[in-house]
Order: C-alpha cells, then sequence, then structure tokens
C-alpha cells in the first residue's frame, strides 16, 4: 500500500510506541516487578526504534518531538501529527498489555492506584527523578544527533533507559506517551502523579535544550562568507 509519507510517518510512531507500552504495561501491572524486566523494557524499546526509525525517525516520545519541533527541525504538522500517534499508540499498547496479563482497564482518578498520593514516594521524589531521566534523555539524544550520530541513538537511549528506571522512583518514563498510556493500567499512574511526572518531563526538556545549546559548537565565518565550525 502507497501510503502518503505523513501517514507513513504516523503508523511508525503509533506502531513504536505501542510496541513499548505494550511490554511496560505487561511487566509493571503487577507490582515489584524484578530488575530484569527494565532491561527487558529497554531492549524492546531499542528494537522499536530499530523498526521505526527508517520511516518517522523513531521519535516514540511527545518531548522528542517538542525538543525536534524547538529546533526547527520538524515542522508543526509533523509534530502534532507525531503527538497524535504517539497517544493513541500508548493507549493501543496499554490495552494490548493488560490483556496478555489478563488485567482490566481503568479510568484515570485521583486515587485508583499504587502511586495514589499518601501511599507511594513524595512528589519530590517523583519530579526529580522524571526531569533527571527526561533531561539526560534528551541530551543524549540531541547530542548524538547534532554530531552525526544517529545510528548509537537507539543503544545510547536503551542504556540510558535501563539505568535511570533502576535509580528513579518511577522507573524512569521519560515520555509523555508512556505517562499517559500509564493512566489506564491497573497498579498504574493516578492523576495527581502523572500531573507531577509530565511537569517533571518538561522541566527536564527545557534544562535539556538549554544545555545543548549553551554546549553546542558555534559556527564562524570566513571572510569569504563560509561557515565553520571550530
Amino acid at each position: 500500500m502507497n501510503l502518503p509519507p505523513l501517514a507513513k510517518k504516523m503508523l511508525a510512531e503509533f506502531l513504536g510506541v505501542m510496541i513499548f507500552l505494550t511490554a511496560i504495561t505487561a511487566v509493571v501491572i503487577t507490582p515489584g516487578a524484578a530488575p530484569m524486566h527494565t532491561f527487558a523494557l529497554a531492549a524492546t524499546l531499542v528494537c522499536a526504534i530499530l523498526v521505526a526509525a527508517p520511516y518517522s525517525g523513531a521519535h516514540l516520545n511527545p518531548a522528542v518531538s517538542l525538543f525536534f519541533l524547538a529546533r526547527r527541525e520538524l515542522s508543526t504538522t509533523d509534530f502534532f501529527a507525531y503527538v497524535a500517534a504517539q497517544l493513541a499508540g500508548a493507549a493501543a499498547g496499554t490495552f494490548i498489555g493488560s490483556l496478555i496479563r489478563d488485567q482490566p482497564i481503568i479510568m484515570p482518578s485521583l486515587t485508583s492506584n499504587a502511586m495514589a498520593a499518601g501511599t507511594g514516594p513524595s512528589d519530590v521524589a517523583i519530579f526529580m527523578g522524571e526531569a533527571v531521566a527526561t533531561g539526560g534523555l534528551l541530551i543524549i539524544i540531541g547530542q548524538l544527533s547534532i554530531k552525526k550520530q544517529g545510528p548509537f541513538i537507539p543503544w545510547a537511549v536503551g542504556l540510558w533507559v535501563a539505568s535511570a528506571a533502576l535509580y528513579t522512583v518511577t522507573g524512569a518514563q521519560a515520555n509523555p506517551a508512556v505517562t499517559f498510556g500509564r493512566l489506564f493500567a491497573n497498579y498504574g499512574l493516578s492523576l495527581q502523579t502523572a500531573s507531577v511526572v509530565f511537569l517533571a518531563e518538561m522541566a527536564g526538556l527545557l534544562a535539556a535544550t538549554v544545555l545543548i545549546f549553551v554546549f553546542s559548537d558555534k559556527k564562524k565565518v570566513t571572510k569569504k562568507g563560509e561557515v565553520s565550525s571550530p
């Protein structure tokens, strides 16, 4: 089928996020997942990126798409199309993962899960962990992209997510689409917790964008009008 270019990109983003959320939901839908599950999720993410990359660049994350929009490397139309596909993929992945574990799909609420207020980590711990996880992820993607080292991105992202998941109380979501999908999973996120996670992800995005701008090589203009880098 000869799909329009944007439709093909959206399908790639949808399928990539769906695969990742299926794995996340099937693993974490039962509290107390073993550490090795973290590496299984990281491996799934690497595979999803490798599959989607030739078609959409494999953002698989609204924060990543927003980052490239801010750098004017993604059009506004493509940005909204990517985010819509990512959120739809997250919902579909949560549904499939719940079916795999024979668990119900729930409607989001303030106190419907294990991370509701008063029964889980503090908002400060959640915010700091997600801000660091998201900021680090975007710095890795941004720097490798700028340095034209794209082939390393899937592996670097997988290693970062696996590592950050072990030292953050949220498992290093670092992805608003993951946060959205987990709202509908049994033992997922409450609306209150999701709001803190989302704000942290945006803070991490902002910090990463500023740091990449600060540390990016500045271009110099020669006498002949040629552009060069130091």
